[in-house]
């Protein structure tokens, strides 16, 4: 059995990322490739990606609306639990080495928006 392979490239400032979509089987999860600048492999799964999003994505429509601010701690805790433990590769291709990012309160509402923003472009 062969894999059909997608391959999408994105440019952004001074550099660019190939990202392949390698279906292997009816049955199993797509795989998203990353080639960083330092032109080492990321692996990421389409299921982590999607996960991620939906996650993210509903936490944050609520988030950026709420007037009560324990209701917001709640959901920063909730999230910041989450990127503790989700997909390593994901969670550092999304932080772009920025040290505390979705654990900062005072940044938590930039960063889960370019969370979001990034994730669904990555769909």
């Amino acid at each position: 059995m062969c894999a059909k392979v997608q391959v999408f490239m994105f440019t952004r400032s001074l550099h660019q990322q190939k990202i392949i979509f390698l279906p292997l089987s009816p049955f199993s999860a797509h795989f998203l490739l990353l080639y960083n600048q330092n032109k080492q492999i990321i692996m990421i799964t389409k299921d982590s990606i999607q996960e991620a999003y939906a996650f993210f994505h509903q936490k944050w429509r609520i988030y950026s609306q709420s007037i009560n601010g324990r209701q917001k701690d709640d959901i920063e805790y909730a999230i910041s639990d989450y990127a503790r433990n989700m997909n390593t590769e994901l969670y550092q291709l999304l932080a772009r080495n920025r040290e505390g990012f979705l654990f900062t309160h005072t940044t938590f509402a930039a960063d889960i928006s370019f969370a979001v923003d990034k994730l669904e472009h990555m769909l």
